[in-house]
This record gives C-alpha cells, structure tokens and sequence, in this order.
C-alpha cells in the first residue's frame, strides 16, 4: 500500500513539473547550439532543437510506463515465488 502510494504521489509531482522540465531542457538545448556556433561550427552540423509538445508527450509517457512498472514489481516478484 505504500510502494502504490508513493507511485501515486512521484507521478502526480512529476505531471505538475513536466513542462517547466521540458522548457528547461529547449532552452539548454538552445544555448548548448548558441555556444557549438561561437565555436564554428557549422548550422548544417548542430543537433535539433527538441520539439516542445513531443518532449512533454515523451516526458508523460515515460513517467506513466515507470510508474506502472513501479507499482506492479511487487506483484510480479511475489507471484514468482509462488
């Protein structure tokens, strides 16, 4: 009941702080490709910069994969035991 409860209270911080996560990352991503120029670096040759809403949609996804993943080990290792 534990284990299911803190899933449940880091996948509901985690939905709260996706999107100044995924504005963090874009902006380092921008500086990142910033400096790479001041450097030479050719435009050609920068990494993309990350699509904001997909970023978001990977974020969410992965976080409802982790948790579920999180929640049923439990079970999973228990009925192995069996």
């Amino acid at each position: 009941a534990a284990r299911l409860f803190l899933v449940v209270v880091g996948l509901v911080t985690a939905v709260i702080t996706i999107k100044p996560q995924v504005e963090w990352g874009v902006t380092l991503a921008a500086e990142m490709r910033d400096e790479m120029r001041k450097k030479g670096v050719k435009e050609d040759d920068l990494p993309p910069l990350p699509d904001e809403a997909k970023a978001q949609s990977d974020g969410i996804r992965n976080m409802a994969i982790v948790s579920i993943a999180t929640a049923t080990w439990p079970f999973v290792m228990a009925r192995r035991r069996l």
